[in-house]
């Protein structure tokens, strides 16, 4: 079952909607769970800076095995979709006063009395 099976073929899901998250889909076409290298492939990161976001507690992931000493860390898709949802930023446009126009009046003594 991949992650598409459950929606209906006439209804556009978020998936289809945004490419970042149908890449994240095709990613894990007929897998249920990616490798660290994998998901970092993915994420377009390198997996030093994925594995510091996990020590972070960025991106939830599923251990592997019984290892204790060296976990391998597996990572699903709702996982690293809400990684890269909260990742998303929207820059503000810059607010700058209007330009002050300078108008200065000089008023000459003509040195004529009056």
């Amino acid at each position: 079952m991949t992650i598409t099976d459950h929606v209906s073929d006439r209804t556009p899901t978020a998936v289809d909607r945004d490419p970042t998250r149908a890449a994240l889909a095709a990613a894990f076409e007929g897998k249920a769970l990616l490798t660290m290298g994998e998901a970092a492939g993915v994420l377009r990161l390198s997996v030093r800076t994925l594995r510091l976001h996990v020590a972070r507690g960025d991106i939830a992931f599923v251990t592997e095995g019984a290892g204790a000493i060296r976990p391998r860390k597996r990572f699903a898709f709702a996982d690293l979709d809400q990684f890269v949802q909260r990742q998303r930023r929207r820059m503000q446009p810059i607010q700058r006063p209007a330009p002050r126009i300078n108008v200065s009046v000089r008023v000459r003594p003509t040195g004529r009395g009056g």
